[in-house]
């Protein structure tokens, strides 16, 4: 048995779509943009949940439960995506990941919120592939780095012969080099192909739509 586990944001989603509804949902409750120095504030303090940053800047001006705000921001999103285009490809990755599918179990791991990601997975193609068995979010992890802590986890949970990470990031790489697994690094989102080669990713591709051909020849 051989495992892929994805990353989420990036790899498998759009995630630009997330910031788009969390700055929308901020202007139309605060009349201010939500700053993009305000989200990696919040990223670096270990916030990774779109919903949650949004919430930290309206916070302050709005007293909204954040129960109710939550509601609002999926509302929010359901309204800007009624196609559900939320995962990257849509009937591309369905193709890819089906044939993957065929020799590789298929697990996601993200420092997004469990919620949150299997609502993504949910509202897509990706619901047809995944499901809350093989969904990981931020709370499954025991220790930080979160990422490292949730590949140990389906390690343990799914004992195989062979796993591959599969990301968008330098830190998909890391922690999946940290646990002698494989990597392959999806550069075509954030544009950063010298940094995932110099991570020591195995393989560096322009996007999931790739992953086929690699799989086969591994």
């Amino acid at each position: 048995m051989k495992g892929i586990i994805f990353d989420m944001d990036g790899t498998l989603v759009k995630e630009n779509r997330y910031w788009e509804v969390a700055r929308a949902v901020a202007f139309d409750l605060t009349g201010k943009e939500l700053p993009f120095s305000f989200i990696q504030g919040c990223k670096n303090k270990g916030i990774n949940s779109n919903w949650r940053i949004c919430y930290e800047f309206v916070k302050d001006t709005v007293e909204v439960p954040y129960e109710k705000f939550y509601n609002i921001c999926q509302k929010k999103l359901e309204e800007m995506n009624p196609q559900n285009e939320l995962a990257i490809g849509n009937d591309s990755i369905m193709e890819v990941l089906t044939n993957l599918r065929a020799n590789f179990s298929l697990f996601i791991a993200t420092s997004r919120p469990r919620i949150e990601a299997l609502e993504a997975v949910n509202s897509t193609v990706l619901s047809y592939l995944f499901s809350d068995k093989t969904v990981f979010g931020k709370e499954d992890a025991t220790s930080n780095p979160i990422k490292i802590s949730l590949l140990s986890l389906i390690k343990a949970k799914f004992p195989m012969g062979k796993y591959i990470v599969v990301g968008d990031t330098v830190s998909d790489i890391q922690a999946a080099k940290s646990l002698g697994f494989k990597s392959v690094g999806l550069y075509e989102s954030l544009d950063n192909k010298k940094e995932l080669e110099s991570a020591g990713a195995d393989y560096v591709i322009p996007s999931i739509a790739y992953l086929s051909i690699r799989m086969e020849s591994e």
